[in-house]
């Protein structure tokens, strides 16, 4: 009798495993679903098969998804339209300004005029960095950071860069990628004059981390400096700085990769920012 009731024992296990496994693979598909969508809005919708309850679920899941989706998308279209014709604006108040006859009125008008081209660029860099129609594709990222600081050198900028890690590819946007790093080096080389790039891999992340030797940021300061507009002058070089919206863009840009953007005091000083991007990310 005994191996008649391990064996009847044995396939309820197997029986109640399955079960569960059933019942909870719809949550799982939901949960991985809700992931997807925090970091990308255009994934493909659930698919709505299966029990009614299961289908109702997905099928509500789908229109919050739309609904989120054309949301951010009119906002960020809508941002952009005002910017393009607040550049256009920009540039007739330019001509009429040099038209002046006044130096004094000329200059300080121009100043300001130079000052809202600069705020109108950011503005619609922001939005491109958050909305690309650029295709995703594999590229080799430890190349195109190679590429980036070569570039830079070349152009006379102290910049230094080391690998932990061979060639890392994956799927992403080249050239939003690229632009989003280099808003950090911009960063580093702008207040402190040089910067410094280490590469290497952690778990399932590829990891960018970009140090400087400047004065850091004070602790209380360092989650606000990631928001748009919000300068930290205070800091680092009063006599530069944008209007703020670099390291949002940049944020923007990793987040979309399914990626993390963490800013930390170095305790030798400096300032390091830390780019986790997952090595399945797209």
């Amino acid at each position: 009798m005994l191996p008649y009731f391990l064996l009847v024992a044995l396939l309820a296990l197997l029986l109640a495993w399955f079960l569960i496994n059933k019942a909870t693979a719809p949550l799982e598909r939901l949960a991985k679903a809700a992931d997807t969508i925090g970091v990308n809005l255009d994934s493909p919708p659930m698919d709505e098969k299966g029990p009614p309850e299961v289908a109702r679920a997905a099928h509500a899941f789908n229109r919050m998804q739309n609904r989120l989706s054309r949301l951010v998308h009119g906002q960020t279209e809508m941002l952009a339209a005002i910017s393009h014709d607040l550049r256009s604006a920009a540039t007739r108040l330019q001509l009429r300004a040099e038209m002046l006859s006044n130096d004094q009125e000329r200059n300080g008008l121009m100043r300001v005029v130079s000052d809202m081209k600069q705020m109108i660029e950011s503005v619609l860099a922001y939005v491109r960095g958050y909305e690309s129609n650029e295709p995703v594709r594999m590229i080799n990222i430890t190349a195109l950071i190679e590429s980036l600081c070569d570039d830079l050198r070349d152009e006379g900028f102290q910049i230094s860069d080391e690998s932990c890690c061979g060639p890392v590819s994956m799927l992403c946007r080249a050239s939003v990628l690229r632009r989003g790093l280099q808003n950090v080096i911009d960063n580093s080389i702008k207040y402190t004059g040089s910067a410094h790039l280490e590469l290497k891999c952690e778990d399932e992340y590829f990891v960018v981390s970009i140090t400087d030797s400047g004065p850091g940021i004070p602790e209380d300061q360092i989650q606000a400096v990631v928001q748009p507009f919000y300068r930290l002058e205070q800091s680092r070089n009063p006599g530069t700085g944008g209007v703020g919206l670099g390291l949002s863009i940049t944020q923007n840009i990793i987040t979309s990769m399914g990626g993390m953007l963490t800013l930390s005091n170095r305790k030798t000083g400096g300032l390091q920012v830390d780019i986790r991007l997952p090595l399945q990310s797209g």
